[in-house]
C-alpha cells in the first residue's frame, strides 16, 4: 500500500505538468481579421481550394527554425477552433501580440475532424508553408496570399 501511495503522489505531480505541456498556446474562437499595421502583428490570406470538402476542426500557425516542418513547431500561435472555411474562398487570418523573434518558416495547417494534432495527416489535412524563412522582428508582418494544399506524402 505504501508503494501505491508514492505512485499516486508522483502521478498527481506529473499529470498537470503533462497536461500543460500538451496544450501549446491554447486556442481562440474565430474572429474578424484586422489590418497588419501595429508592431507584433502577423497577417495572411489563405486561399482555400475549390475542391475542399473537409470538416475543419482547427487552423494552426506553426513557426519552424528549419524547413523541416514534419515535426512539432518551435513556436506557434493560438489555434482557431472550427474556422468557417468555404471551398474556393479566401480566409483572412491575423494575429497580434506576437511575443517572440527570430527567422522562421511558417506553416498554416487546416486540421480536419479526422486529421492530425500537431503534425498534419497525409491526404486529410491542408497546409501552406512559406518557401523562405520569415524574419519575426517585432514589427508588423504581412505574408500576403498563400494557397492551402492537401498534405501529401513526401
Amino acid at each position: 500500500m505504501v508503494a501505491m501511495s508514492q505512485v499516486t503522489k508522483q502521478l498527481r505531480t506529473l499529470v498537470p505538468l503533462i497536461a500543460c505541456v500538451g496544450c501549446g498556446p491554447g486556442s481562440v474562437e474565430e474572429y474578424d481579421a484586422f489590418p497588419c499595421l501595429n508592431a507584433g502583428t502577423l497577417c495572411v490570406t489563405l486561399e482555400i481550394p475549390k475542391n475542399y470538402s473537409g470538416t475543419p476542426r482547427k487552423l494552426s500557425t506553426g513557426f519552424y527554425d528549419t524547413s523541416d516542418t514534419a515535426r512539432i513547431p518551435n513556436e506557434q500561435l493560438p489555434t482557431i477552433d472550427y474556422p468557417t472555411i468555404v471551398a474556393g474562398e479566401d480566409y483572412a487570418l491575423s494575429f497580434k501580440d506576437m511575443d517572440f523573434t527570430g527567422d522562421y518558416f511558417l506553416m498554416f495547417i487546416l486540421f480536419d475532424e479526422d486529421g492530425g494534432t500537431y503534425i498534419p495527416k497525409v491526404d486529410i489535412d491542408y497546409t501552406a508553408t512559406t518557401s523562405d524563412a520569415i524574419s519575426i522582428d517585432g514589427g508588423p508582418i504581412e505574408i500576403g496570399s498563400m494557397k492551402m494544399k492537401l498534405k501529401r506524402a513526401d
